[in-house]
């Protein structure tokens, strides 16, 4: 027995599984981009290996490596829609650039940079879902 419409309903919700499926991942996708420009955009300045800090309260370049290191894991899938990634710089003294280590000041640059683009990280979330749902 087959009832009228089941499976034009089942493709309608495989439909509507697999766009909001997308919509989350491209979310998750473009806030890591957005959190690791901000973090890189944070450095300022620059001096040799060796010379004292130039300028404020915002690490300097020095060899570039730490700026550089700033980028995002893959993507990954936990769920129906639901995708994580992390960000965060890949050398070991990030860290200590950020907090601070012992008797050397801290250069935070990573949570200034989350804290500026939360309020678009959650417009950028609320349009994307918002295109989903007009469909």
């Amino acid at each position: 027995m087959s009832w009228l419409g089941m499976p034009e309903l089942f493709k309608s919700l495989e439909k509507v599984a697999t766009e909001a499926d997308a919509a989350s991942r491209t979310i998750v996708t473009k806030s890591a981009a957005l959190v690791t420009r901000a973090a890189q955009d944070n450095f300022e300045g620059a001096h040799k290996k060796g010379q004292p800090h130039v300028g404020g309260d915002k690490p300097n370049i020095v060899s570039g490596d730490l700026r550089r290191s700033i980028r995002a894991d893959p993507v990954t899938r936990l769920g129906l829609s639901e995708y994580a990634t992390k960000v965060g710089p890949r050398v070991v003294y990030g860290r200590a650039v950020e907090l601070g280590y012992m008797t050397r000041r801290a250069f935070p640059y990573f949570d200034p940079a989350v804290t500026k683009v939360t309020p678009e990280l959650n417009e950028l979330a609320t349009e994307i879902w918002g295109e989903f749902l007009r469909h």
